[in-house]
């Protein structure tokens, strides 16, 4: 192999950055890679076959040795026993002249080692990769710390808070950042037992280790970020969340709130959650949750401090792989194999779909699994739980079940319970399904026929025989639809369809293909059992079966007491439940009576509008009542003319409403039914699935281990796109060799990593964690031509993302088969003899392989302009010489010859094939830079290429998180991303964020609000007065009309508006006059004309009058009208549109929210205006000179 260094060619602005953060004593940057990918590749001696005794010579170590796939692994330990920090770098530096030593004295190592190195080398010279910015500074050298970030446990006692202090001034010192979990330290007041004393509290102590970041200094080298979490139960809570609106407090910190889905279900409706003492691990007060939410909000609007995780998604997918050694709080909640769900191919049972991502039903919609669908949890006891309407369940005690505590008129007040927790006679919430719709095998002719031959049918030797009796009309139709039915089947030319039996007054349909469509769906006896192949079919079969097996054996019943309700008759006690299962995935509720009917004779009616005696059997009841029979009507109805009139009449006689069904039910017992294997699955949108109809929770551990490091690296999307600018395509082949080669380096780096504490080291290499991450998303978006804010957009990022989680797994399988697997294997998620298994048994070397990492700096060393996952921060800008900075310091305005536009280069080679859209360079240039440094608006440049070019001000936030998920869906651990909100926006915006990332299922959120942070840079504030909007007069005004359908019928609207200053009054009209909607609506009009005249903003506006609902909605699809003000928005956007004041991107609600800059902020060291806030730090970051306050 070739070992010349490949030349690297740097732009200015990467060429600054490398040297000013990178390169110690390196030459050229040649010289830095080289260094760094030989550190790295030194770890393959110790892993090499020839490796001897000698590279432990004179080093202090332990190995243990171990074996869980065949092959022989080792677990080395160098820190063990020793105390002093010097004397652990000492002996780390023995064991790596060792190597090297080694290395040099055996020629075939020496060309693997080599080679290995020129892969690293060649990946890092082309940009293709870059591991973290602690890894780039220290392989090679003295400190050797390689590491970006720890975890740090702080125990509620002085020893672990002594210890804690410790840690984070030997890990800051070698330029490690440090996170935080400060719920263990009691609150203040609370009794110190050995002094007699009161605690400070942890708001105190966190003071400490803030003040801990200035005492040290690191050397210069990097100054170390901080994390400070704590959980919304802990008694401080409240002064926690403020804690950073006090000038000069907790200034090196970035703080969050851990929160979890029970707190975001109380805030939800509006309940007290108990404040918890984590000494006694007892309440010691209660909380409004919503005011808690509110006040956190508030917060971070203000300050954009702290931010929210989702403690208990944490765990939800890979991010803890190895429960069995960190602190589980909560164990799954389970299910068995044959408990039923609804996914879009059909019901299936959870038997069917373990290890398998699948979209899953509940309540009228279908939300995406994770990966490993549903995963065993072990072996565990079950209770069965049933219902006083018949539905049974079996699941584990600690199962959270969805349960009614109140019903009012208009609301049902829902919380969670744990099946311990319930009693009989307490009402839980079924899923209500009349919203869904799925495929599935079979047709609704198909479907019929079994469910008329379930019903009155026999199956044959020679055939399937379906009999009908009577002669009314009822039973003529019935006859017709089967016999239609039946000619879809195999049949011969001379079939005559059904044959009357005279003395029985019977009509019987026997044909061959009618037996072998029953044993397609397993009906092989004359018992005639609902299988469950015909439980799994499709919509279409479902209705079919239903309507058939109510022809045959349904009724329609009147009476005073009651009212009107459909009837179901069957002796089989399973069919029955089976039936009930599948009207309720369709919507509609029943009840099952057990032994209704006694055997005997029973006056009955004959099928010819009289009654007679029949003699029935022993057997049970369905009924369907309220509502329910409406959609009955609606989705299945009779074939048979005589029920389906005798229920029309009922229903159009009846003078009030059925009464609407609830969707709940009483628990009538509650039974132990022994252990069984159980399973579980992870919903991030909802955290809940429908369970044979039951609303159920799905997972929910929270692990919390200490001690913790992370090593990161980052993919340079961009870099593996090949062809056509804005018509590229992805290499995947390129880009799975190189991911493979990124595992490999990040699997090295822990083996020759300096850590600074022997705790540290071990679960590092025990757990083998590696954050393989990615960068460049924006330059990646525009060299596809994809709209980076767009569901175009959204589909591209999970692909990419699900491709790098698939090949980073494989790349550890293939490591693990060459080294072994990580040493804490046995017992994790990975183990299929674990408690913890989740379906998918694999020998990994790495328990977690991806991490999307801020890359603030080590994205502009990669000649990056948007960093990892963000959009663009500026399209261009101004930049100055030294003459132009001097006078800025000194607040004066700068020269226009001392500066020059910065430009992105992507778009920079566009404007040039474009001839700069008619304008001059410097034309353009300064449009942008006026324009928020952003192109989206100029008109002059083609939408197309203002849509692949947005920034984080044209994004709104609603696609910031919805990227953030689409990511975040395909990463073992958290993904950092910023959601930008303007100056301008409300804290009602930073709730709805909040609100967003929990429903898409993020691990946490950052919200920065522009100018919410006070910082030490130079402002130089640029707002214009707004001029106010006159009034128009009667000259020159326009008026256009709309006429828009509602639930309360037709609306008129006249929109009244000048071509200078558009739209100024509207006038709302609902016939007919006199009435209070009336008036209301004409009150609409009104208001919204006052806000316009006083120059309000239309656009703006209309995000509100979307976003009512009201109770009459009117049409379907794109063409349903929710609600009055819905459709005097639907007018206005169409007016706004005809004018040009919004495009189509617009009017799909992609930016009905406008960006405002109230302030040009500058960085503090080389005052270039490209800055923004990313991933909660408190300081600005850089995108021309890297500078950040936290890396």
């Amino acid at each position: 192999m070739n070992m010349t260094l490949e030349k690297i060619y740097l732009t200015p602005n990467q060429e600054k950055v490398i040297k000013d953060k990178y390169m110690r004593g390196d030459k050229t940057v040649e010289e830095l890679f080289n260094r760094v990918s030989f550190s790295i590749a030194l770890s393959e001696v110790i892993y090499d076959d020839s490796a001897s005794q000698e590279i432990f010579k004179g080093v202090n170590y332990e190995l243990i040795n171990y074996n869980y796939n065949g092959i022989n692994s080792k677990l080395l330990l160098l820190h063990k026993n020793l105390i002093e920090s010097s004397k652990r770098e000492e002996n780390l530096q023995k064991f790596i002249n060792n190597l090297i030593n080694f290395y040099e004295k055996n020629p075939p190592l020496k060309e693997k080692v080599d080679n290995i190195k020129m892969e690293f080398y060649n990946m890092m010279a082309r940009f293709e990769f870059l591991p973290n910015s602690p890894t780039l500074m220290n392989a090679g050298k003295e400190l050797g710390q390689l590491s970006a970030c720890y975890v740090i446990p702080v125990e509620d006692s002085m020893e672990g808070i002594s210890k804690a202090l410790s840690a984070q001034s030997i890990i800051q010192k070698s330029g490690g950042g440090t996170g935080f979990s400060f719920g263990r330290i009691r609150p203040k007041g609370d009794v110190v037992k050995k002094t007699n004393g009161v605690a400070s509290g942890a708001l105190s102590f966190m003071q400490l280790f803030d003040k801990m970041t200035d005492v040290v200094k690191q050397g210069g080298t990097r100054r170390g970020a901080n994390m400070g979490i704590l959980p919304y139960w802990h008694p401080e809570i409240e002064e926690f969340i403020t804690l950073k609106s006090k000038p000069g407090v907790m200034e090196n910190f970035n703080l969050s709130v851990a929160i979890d889905d029970k707190f975001m279900k109380a805030v939800e409706e509006n309940q007290d959650i108990d404040l918890i003492n984590p000494r006694t691990k007892e309440a010691v007060s209660k909380l409004n949750a919503k005011k808690l939410f509110n006040k956190l909000v508030e917060s971070a609007w203000v300050t954009g401090d702290p931010g929210i995780i989702f403690i208990d998604r944490i765990n939800n997918t890979n991010s803890n792989p190895t429960p069995h050694i960190g602190q589980i709080e909560a164990t799954n909640p389970c299910v068995c194999e044959d408990t039923w769900v609804i996914t879009q191919t059909g019901p299936l049972q959870v038997k069917d779909v373990i290890g398998k991502p699948i979209m899953i039903g509940l309540n009228g919609k279908f939300y995406e699994t994770t990966q490993d669908g549903f995963f065993s949890t072990g072996e565990k006891t079950l209770f069965r739980i049933t219902t006083k309407m018949g539905y049974e369940l079996k699941v584990t005690k600690d199962h959270p079940i969805r349960s009614a505590e109140k019903l009012t008129r208009y609301k049902t007040h829902q919380t969670w319970k744990k099946v311990e927790e319930l009693k009989i006679g307490e009402r839980i919430v079924l899923s209500n399904n009349r919203g869904i719709c799925w495929k599935g095998e079979g047709k609704l002719e198909e479907g019929y026929l079994l469910g008329l031959l379930i019903g009155d049918g026999t199956i044959k030797e020679e055939g399937g025989v379906i009999s009908v009796w009577g002669d009314g009309e009822g039973s003529k139709s019935q006859i017709y639809y089967a016999q239609n039915a039946a000619k879809l089947l195999p049949h011969r030319k001379d079939f005559r369809g059904f044959t009357a039996v005279p003395e029985r007054k019977e009509y019987r349909l026997k044909m061959a293909s009618i037996k072998e469509l029953a044993q397609r769906y397993d009906i092989i006896s004359e018992n005639k059992v609902i299988t469950e192949k015909i439980e799994k079919t499709g919509y279409e079969f479902y209705q079919g079966f239903i309507r058939g097996i109510f022809d045959a054996d349904g009724t329609v019943i009147w009476n005073l007491k009651k009212g009107i309700s459909v009837r179901l008759w069957q002796r089989n006690l399973n069919n029955l439940k089976i039936i009930q299962r599948m009207l309720l995935r369709m919507g509609m509720v029943s009840q099952i009576y057990k032994f209704r009917k006694k055997e005997g004779d029973k006056l009955m009616p004959d099928g010819k509008k009289g009654y007679r005696y029949y003699h029935v059997r022993e057997g049970h009841e369905l009924v369907i009542s309220r509502d329910n029979i409406e959609i009955f009507t609606q989705k299945i109805g009779f074939g048979n003319v005589e029920k389906q009139s005798k229920l029309n009449k009922l229903l159009n006689s009846y003078r009030r409403k059925l009464n609407r069904e609830r969707f709940v039910d009483e628990i009538e017992r509650i039974e132990y039914c022994g252990k069984e294997k159980v399973y579980d699955v992870c919903v991030p949108e909802v955290n809940a699935f429908d369970a044979n109809g039951f609303y159920v929770h799905n997972c929910g551990e929270q692990p919390l281990l200490g001690w913790e490091s992370c090593n990161l690296g980052s993919i340079n999307l961009s870099k593996f796109v090949e062809g056509e600018l804005m018509k590229g395509k992805m290499n995947w082949e390129r880009l799975e060799k190189t991911l493979h080669t990124a595992v490999r380096f990040l699997d090295n780096v822990i083996e020759i990593n300096n850590y600074p504490l022997p705790e540290i080291e071990y679960i590092a290499k025990s757990n083998r964690k590696i954050g393989l991450g990615v960068m460049g998303w924006a330059e990646t978006c525009v060299k596809m031509g994809v709209r980076y804010d767009s569901e175009e957009g959204i589909k591209k990022a999970k692909e990419v993302m699900k491709f790098i989680q698939e090949k980073a797994f494989e790349a550890s399988e293939k490591l693990a088969r060459e080294r072994g697997c990580f040493f804490n294997w046995k017992g994790s998620i990975y183990d299929k003899e674990s408690k913890y298994f989740r379906g998918k048994s694999a020998h990994i070397r790495n328990a977690s392989r991806t991490t999307i990492a801020p890359t603030g700096t080590i994205s502009i060393a990669a000649g990056l302009q948007g960093s990892g996952i963000e959009p663009f921060f500026a399209i261009a800008y101004v930049r100055y010489t030294a003459k132009a900075l001097e006078a800025i310091k000194n607040g004066r305005p700068p020269d226009l010859k001392d500066s020059f536009y910065e430009i992105n280069p992507l778009f920079k080679t566009i404007a040039e094939e474009y001839n700069y859209f008619g304008l001059s360079k410097e034309e353009l240039w300064k449009k942008i830079e006026e324009n928020h440094k952003a192109i989206r608006g100029i008109e002059v440049i083609p939408k197309k290429i203002q849509d692949i070019f947005p920034t984080a001000h044209d994004v709104n936030y609603e696609y910031h998180i919805k990227v953030q998920a689409a990511f975040q869906e395909y990463v073992d651990n958290a993904v950092s991303k910023t959601i930008n909100l303007p100056n301008s926006a409300k804290a009602e915006d930073v709730k709805n964020s909040y609100l967003l990332s929990y429903k898409l299922g993020c691990k946490g959120i950052t919200v920065y609000r522009d100018g919410c942070k006070d910082f030490q840079v130079l402002n130089i504030n640029q707002k214009a007065d707004k001029a106010k909007k006159k009034k128009p007069t009667t000259f020159g005004v326009s008026s256009e009309y709309y006429q828009i359908q509602t639930g309360y019928g037709p609306l008129h609207i006249h929109i009244n508006f000048t071509e200078e200053n558009g739209p100024f009054q509207v006038f709302t009209n609902l016939p007919p006059l006199g009435t209070e909607i009336s008036g209301l609506t004409a009150l609409v009009g009104i208001l919204l004309s006052k806000y316009l005249e006083n120059n309000g903003d239309p656009v703006r506006i209309l995000k509100h009058l979307n976003s009512i609902k009201g109770d009459r909605p009117f049409g379907f699809g794109e063409n349903r009208v929710n609600s009055i003000p819905h459709a005097i928005a639907i007018a206005l956007r169409n007016h706004l549109k005809k004018r040009k004041m919004i495009t189509d991107d617009d009017i799909n609600g992609q930016k009905l929210q406008l960006w405002e800059a109230s302030k040009a902020q500058y960085c503090p060291k080389c005052y270039s205006s490209n800055i923004s806030f990313e991933s909660g730090c408190s300081g600005p970051t850089c995108h021309d000179c890297g500078y950040s306050e936290c890396s």
